[in-house]
Order: C-alpha cells, then structure tokens, then sequence
C-alpha cells in the first residue's frame, strides 16, 4: 500500500483491512412467486432461478450444483405460501415421506423406464440426477453461462419428480402433514471487478474464485381431488326388501311420523367416506364423481383427458363374493367415462371449476348355497367400494418468463391419479319387493290400478307387517279429495319359503293435477326392517287428467 500524501509519518503508522473476494451476485427463485411453493405429484417440475450480477462484479464460468432433502412436515401459512412447521409434540416423530422425491434430468435417448427402488416408475426420457437416489451431488455441476456482466441477469433451472401413489387415493381426504422437499443450490464463478487496478488485474486472469450458495424448499400437492355422491332416485330406493342395515330398521315408535320409513342412506354425501351408500343383490347404484384442482388457485391448473372406471383390486377373501360392473347404454367395454374432445373448455380446471361424471355400477352377489343357508339366518353382506376412479390428467403450461419454461411440465404420457369409489353395503335381501305397475297420467273419476310384488327369498316362513296411509306428515288436504284407495291397506302377511305376493290396489283420482299416491309400508316382523317404504318423505306423483 502506497502511503498517501496526505497521510504525513509524523501521523504514526496506518493500517489496511483486505477482505478476500465477497459474492454481490443475488439468486431468486421465480417460479415460487407463481406457485407459492408448491409443486405437483406426479409430473416432473422446473424450479426456475435467476441471478443478477451485482453493479461492482462480472461473473465468468457460472457454473451450478443442486443437492435436495425430502421430510414430513405440519404445515402453515406464510406471507409468500406455506411454510413448514415443527411438530408441537416432540416424543412422536415424523415418519419419513413415501414416494421419496428426487431430482431429475432430461435423456432423449432412453428407451426403457427408470423404476425407483420403491418401485415406481420414472417418467419416459427422464432419470435420477447424481445417482439412483435422485438426491443430487455437489460433483454434478451444470454451466449457467460463461460471461454475465455487471447488473446483468441470467436463468437456470433444476427437475424434481415424485410419483403418485400406485394405491387409489380416498376421495376427498386430507393429510395433517405434508411432503417437503428442502433444495441447496451451489453457485460457483469467477469474479472480475471493473475498479480493480489494471496492474493486478492480469495476475487473477478471469478473477478471483468465488462460491455462494441459496437454499428453498417446495410443499408436493396432488394434482386433484374427487367428491363422491351416491345420487337417490327415489322411487328406487323405496324398496329396500328387509335389508338389515342399520338405516333401515323399523323405529320402535311407528306412529313417529316425522322418522318413520325414513331410508336415507343412499342420499349420503360419501365424498369423505363419513357415510357409506347401502344396496341389495342385484341393484344398480348410480354415483357422481366431482373433479377439482384444489391447487388451481396458485396458478397448478389441470386438464382432464380422460377419466375412466375400475373395479377393486381382487381380494382372497371377498373374491368370491360380489361383483362390480358398469352399466353403460352405449356399449363402452373398456369403462370410459369421460374422454377429452377437441375444443372442450370443460377438460380444462381452472380455479372455482370442477368436472362431474355420473355412472351407474351394477353390484351382485355370488349365487347363495341354499343347502346352507338353511342352517342359519345370518346376514348375508359385503362391504367394498364402488370401483376405482381414475383420471388422466395433464398439467397446464404456466407463462414463461423470458422464454424459460417452468413450473409442471407436460411428459410423452398423461398422468394418472387414481380414488376409491364411496363405501358400500351390500346384502343379499331376505325379500324381492318393486312396484310393477303404476299410471303415469290417470283421468279423473277413472279407476286404475297399482301394483306391488313381494317375493319371499329365503328359506323361513316370514310375516309381514303392511300398512297404507292416505294421510301424509305435514298434508292440509284431506285424503279424500285426491284419491280413493281399495284393498289390503291395514294388516298381516304370510309369506312360504320362496313364495311370491302381488300386492293390486285400485284407486280413484278425485281432482286433477299432480296427485301424490297413498303411502305404503310393509316391514319385515322377523328382522324389524322395512320391505316396502314407499312414499313416506319422497311420495309417487301422478298427474290426474281432467
């Protein structure tokens, strides 16, 4: 150091601090400001960062190393998206994530899938970074750009990848902890300085070497998620032929008209298997589906190309038992029920939409062993799910920023994503009960007739409990003045092994207009459940013509 006029000797001896290089070059990671930190399961997803040479520096041979780790972690809001949390108790750890995330890097000339140690499947043309754990490596260095000079800015990315769960999801279900994945970025340069003395410039050729280093993480997110419903049609499930359910034993109070008859299990809202739906052998169950990008709302939109039932994976005890099978009137084999069509905005799902489809599943029961059954009266009944969901889906492109792509990109195939079908019971009913015959538009003062049939299908003698009201709860008109009802309305019935009953009624229509039908009640007195329940909150309606 060249002491300065200024500075006399006769001020005493002057001292100097000289620092080594320091970085002034800043990293940003642009993609979170678009997606709030959240990433998407299986499709592969660019993290993009920027680096902006600072205003006293310019930066030659920027090169970049990424390493990763993966954790199980609670969940809050942040002002820039969520953040991880520590568990509140300490003495129960969190287990460590399945379907552990990894880094991944693009190989075009792959001709075989990469199967991670779990067992899952890579995307096609895509392989772990820095080895089979996909966990990166401080030795796999990738260059950003060989000159950035002062002020000026440049792009770089990095891959991560976690597959979805090869078992079907359960609609609707939420997790207390999240899927963290924790990134340390390495960035390595040489740093040139536009003020340093021309004299011990060339001494350092490019500049001086410099390392800094940033560190982010990423919350994984499931790209949609499914409601269930299992839809009443009314008249259908008036007929529940003595299933022993739980939701449809007789009240002991049968004069409690407010809950009397009432079978309303198969209108529950099952999309948080809070509820099960309940069926016999032999009925058709119809059930909507509701899809929805939850994560839409921070720009990790989804397009649907195709959604498609399954029937459970086979099980050695159930195996046996019952079958599922889709009811389709146009002759689909292969369970499709929604496919993509060219110019469809609805396959698209954006914040606030949603895609519904509605199916009908068909549930049997293996034929029974009459020579069996006839040594005990146990109910016979499974309980599965209605089928398997699943759905192909795509992610859409987020804008690029300076023609960088980034956030969840679109692979060769679409991704499948995969939910359990609502809770059900199945039984194989102790009785055959179904309206036969019933006018859709009678004429005033005309009789006509209505028709049930009740079919004794097990090997006991059974009596049954039968009641027809004209009065219903909450009616103000009398039960004269809209129809006049003739036949067996009040009493018992005998039924043998294997013995059918037709139940015939004339009636009269007394006004015109829409008329409801008299409720009828038929209950089982051996099991205490409900044969026929037809009317008693969801009447039959006809429509009386003058």
């Amino acid at each position: 150091w060249e002491r300065p006029t200024f500075h006399p000797l006769s001020f005493g001896p002057r001292c100097i601090r000289v620092h080594g290089p320091v970085p002034d070059i800043v990293i940003t990671d642009v993609t979170s400001a678009h997606t709030r930190r959240k990433v998407l399961e299986g499709t592969v997803n660019r993290i993009l960062l920027k680096v902006q040479a600072g205003e006293r520096e310019t930066c030659h041979d920027l090169k970049f190393s990424v390493t990763c780790s993966n954790s199980m972690s609670y969940t809050e809001d942040g002002p820039n998206g969520p953040e991880p949390k520590a568990p509140i108790d300490k003495a129960e750890p969190i287990p460590a994530p399945k379907r552990v995330p990894m880094l991944v890097e693009q190989d075009a000339s792959m001709t075989s899938h990469v199967i991670t140690d779990e067992g899952y499947s890579l995307p096609a043309e895509w392989k772990p970074l820095g080895g089979e754990s996909g966990q990166g490596s401080e030795n796999v260095v990738s260059p950003i750009t060989s000159k950035l000079e002062s002020g000026k800015t440049a792009y770089f990315s990095f891959d991560v990848f976690r597959p979805m769960p090869l078992l079907p999801k359960v609609a609707a279900a939420s997790d207390d902890v999240s899927c963290w994945t924790h990134y340390n970025v390495k960035l390595s340069y040489k740093q040139g300085r536009p003020a340093r003395r021309a004299d011990t410039a060339g001494e350092a050729g490019d500049g001086d070497p410099i390392t800094c280093e940033m560190d982010g993480s990423v919350m994984w997110c499931s790209p949609l998620s499914a409601r269930f419903i299992v839809v009443d049609d009314g008249a259908q499930k008036a007929y529940p032929s003595g299933s022993r359910h739980p939701s449809n034993i007789v009240p002991d109070d049968q004069n409690n008209t407010n809950n009397a008859g009432a079978y309303n299990s198969f209108s529950n809202d099952v999309g948080n298997n809070s509820g099960e739906a309940v069926a016999v052998d032999g009925e058709q169950i119809k059930v909507r589906c509701s899809l929805q990008a939850d994560e839409a709302k921070d720009g990790l939109a989804v397009e649907v190309q195709k959604v498609s039932f399954e029937t459970p994976g086979k099980d050695k005890n159930q195996d046996r038992k019952y079958k599922l099978s889709l009811v389709s009137t146009e002759g689909a084999t292969d369970g499709t029920l929604y496919s993509k069509r060219t110019g469809d905005a609805s396959q698209v799902l954006q914040q606030g939409s949603r895609l519904g489809v509605t199916y009908n599943v068909l549930a049997s029961l293996s034929s029974p062993d009459l020579a069996n059954s006839k040594r005990s009266d146990e109910c016979d009944h499974v309980r599965t799910s209605l089928g398997v969901v699943t759905a192909e889906w795509a992610p859409i492109k987020l804008p690029s920023i300076d023609y960088n792509v980034h956030g969840p990109l679109p692979l060769l195939n679409p991704s499948k994503i995969k939910f359990l079908g609502p809770s059900c019971y199945i039984e194989r009913a102790p009785f055959e009960a179904k309206l036969m015959s019933f006018p859709d538009s009678p004429k005033v003062a005309v009789p006509f007739e209505v028709k049930y049939s009740i079919k004794n299908q097990t090997l006991y003698d059974q009596k049954l409990s039968l009641l027809m009201s004209e009065a219903r709860p909450g009616d103000n008109v009398d039960a004269s003045d809209t129809v006049l009802v003739s036949g067996f309305v009040c009493g018992e019935v005998q039924l043998a092994p294997l013995e059918s009953r037709v139940l015939c009624y004339s009636a009269l229509a007394m006004r015109s207009g829409k008329t409801p039908m008299p409720a009828l009640s038929v209950s089982s007195l051996r099991y205490k459940s409900w044969v026929i329940n037809d009317g008693q909150d969801k009447p039959h309606h006809f429509y009386v013509l003058p």
